[in-house]
């Protein structure tokens, strides 16, 4: 891949990526309007267990030419180049997130109650209620996350095996056009101490020092990494197919899921808010606005983008 092609690419992965730190705004979208889902997502999708094998068999015996013929065979260069810039955009901004959700989380929770709330609407225009089984799966898709919603950190905790599993679910739902992978996060009740775990650690590689929270941090964040790359890899292919089995289907799940989401981080605002009287209110639905205005705006943007 020439260089110049490569530094797209990773542009690109910085806009996925910039998308998926903010809950409401999917990476899958981003992508679909930068025309690069279909390839991201066939690449994916020819990485199996024999692939990784055989390219860890490789890189032991020294065999370049194997390891370039299977890198090559799975697009492995522009999923690498993807996978950069996602990740530099996700440490940036996750550190400024991590700050911000701890300092005024009124605003940001407000901010990212518009922001979901605004997308059910946008991402039902392509969606059908034009049989019997779409009003199931609509209420079930609902109900499901609106109850998980109410569970949050409190009684998830954040012990490894919860990190693992939210970053399985919330790396490969930001891979799928409609589901946010930071809405999963706020749902799960780890979005903060996630965004809170990567500025720990970002501040501990600037200062170059090592203690006990920064071995902390690293091992959380290891374990929500791991558990990202397993949902990329099965979890994210399952919902492909059932995106090619009956799409309508899958996304109606998929928008009803984001619908009951709402609850997260509108309880966040609720926990935190002082209330002093009407003008308390002031802020956080100014937010709420805010938030809504950027994906009114965008949407407004990419449909005249792809006129």
């Amino acid at each position: 891949m020439p260089v110049r092609d490569r530094a797209r690419v990773f542009l690109k992965g910085v806009a996925m990526g910039s998308a998926g730190a903010v809950p409401g705004i999917s990476g899958g979208t981003v992508a679909l309007l930068l025309g690069i889902y279909d390839r991201l997502i066939s690449s994916v999708s020819r990485i199996s267990m024999d692939w990784v094998i055989s390219v860890v068999k490789s890189l032991l015996y020294l065999d370049r030419e194997e390891f370039q013929r299977r890198f090559q065979e799975a697009d492995g260069y522009f999923v690498a180049t993807i996978g950069a810039g996602i990740m530099t955009s996700l440490a940036g901004l996750f550190s400024v997130m991590g700050y911000l959700v701890s300092a005024a989380p009124v605003p940001v929770f407000g901010f990212f109650t518009g922001l979901i709330l605004a997308s059910v609407p946008v991402l039902s225009r392509d969606i059908e209620f034009d049989s019997w089984k779409a009003y199931p799966v609509s209420v079930t898709g609902f109900l499901s996350v609106l109850f998980l919603a109410g569970l949050g950190s409190s009684s998830l905790g954040h012990s490894l095996p919860v990190l693992f599993l939210s970053g399985m679910f919330a790396v490969s739902a930001m891979v799928l056009p409609g589901m946010s992978g930071s809405l999963l996060l706020v749902v799960l009740g780890q979005y903060a101490f996630i965004s809170s775990s990567v500025s720990s650690l970002t501040e501990s590689a600037l200062s170059v020092s090592l203690d006990a929270g920064t071995v902390s941090s690293l091992l959380n964040l290891s374990a929500f990494g791991t558990g990202g790359l397993v949902g990329v890899f099965t979890v994210a292919r399952i919902v492909e197919k059932a995106l090619e089995r009956s799409r309508n289907l899958t996304m109606i799940l998929l928008v009803s899921m984001v619908a009951g989401a709402t609850r997260a981080p509108l309880i966040q605002v609720m926990e935190n808010l002082e209330y002093t009287g009407p003008t308390s209110l002031i802020t956080p639905l100014a937010a709420f606005l805010a938030g809504s205005g950027a994906v009114l705006a965008l949407d407004k943007k990419s449909n005249r983008s792809v006129g």
